[in-house]
């Protein structure tokens, strides 16, 4: 009620008889012609006969608070459409039914500085894995360090790395082997940018892409080795260099396939099953003859 008053008194409004707040806000906008000048603003064509059309929030400014630069008069559209929305005459109905358009899209990605020391990112209060968000992919943060795919666990919500790995250069070439043993660059685009749509699949299966887990220290999976369709899976020990994007395994090499891995991760709002190469921990499968 404080509120609704001391928009009562700012607009000169008389006051009335006992009334809810709802009620108090109408006759306060009713008495500066509120709902007339955000139908007028909203209108086009002749006077007699006019139309009404949408308006951007920065029309509505313009036309309704002329004098008042963008900000404020942003301010007051919102404050407007705030009160017109809450205002209710004795009978309960709005003195303006208003119909707002929100449009927005969905990310389609999200990329991360995989620097958790990335001098790009805000404060934060406790330890976090990564560095900067960024919405768009891009080969290198700010910070210097590799960016890649931020991808996160359905059921616990740990965040992992996606990336393409760098094929090695042979003939013909192999997108399964690294440019050493056991060693691989993963990219937030795929590496072979110049080959034609048809041989540049983007496709996130074992082969062209992995996935890596930034665990924390003494940090381990709940299951080390178990069997999917069949196959035997484990998980190996890797290091992750944030400054080029590398990974490698630690230890003794394990085959892999190209079949899809049990752990589900999300991709922002879309739910996708990849492979994944935890931090401390890499995924292989042992029907391929090379390592992961």
């Amino acid at each position: 009620m404080p509120i609704a008053l001391a928009l009562q008194n700012a607009v000169g409004a008389p006051p009335g008889p006992a009334a809810s707040v709802e009620q108090v806000v109408e006759a306060g906008l009713a008495h500066i012609g509120a709902p007339g000048a955000l139908r007028l603003a909203c209108a086009s064509g002749p006077l007699d006969t006019p139309k009404l059309e949408p308006r951007f929030p920065e029309e509505l400014a313009a036309r309704m608070f002329p004098a008042l630069p963008t900000p404020q008069g942003l301010q007051a559209v919102e404050g407007l459409l705030a009160g017109l929305s809450a205002a209710r005459g004795v009978m309960g109905s709005a003195p303006l039914p208003v119909r707002a358009h929100i449009i927005y899209r969905n990310l389609q990605g999200l990329w991360t500085c995989t620097n958790p020391g990335c001098t790009q990112s805000p404060r934060r209060t406790t330890p976090v894995p990564s560095g900067a968000l960024h919405y768009v992919p891009t080969l290198t943060c700010g910070c210097g360090s590799r960016v890649l795919e931020l991808l996160y666990c359905e059921a616990c919500g740990e965040i992992f790395f996606g990336g393409y790995r760098r094929p090695k250069v042979g003939d013909p070439p192999d997108p399964n082997a690294g440019l050493n043993p056991n060693e691989w660059y993963l990219s937030p685009d795929h590496p072979d940018l110049e080959a034609s749509p048809d041989m540049a699949s983007l496709d996130r299966d074992y082969v062209r892409y992995a996935v890596y887990w930034p665990a924390g220290v003494g940090i381990t999976p709940a299951s080390s080795q178990w069997t999917q369709d069949g196959v035997g899976r484990a998980w190996r020990a890797a290091r992750f260099n944030p400054i080029d994007g590398k990974v490698a395994l630690v230890g003794p090499a394990i085959c892999i396939s190209s079949r899809q891995c049990t752990a589900r991760t999300r991709r922002t709002s879309t739910a996708r099953d990849t492979r994944m190469h935890p931090s401390g921990r890499a995924f292989s499968d042992p029907r391929s003859g090379s390592p992961p």
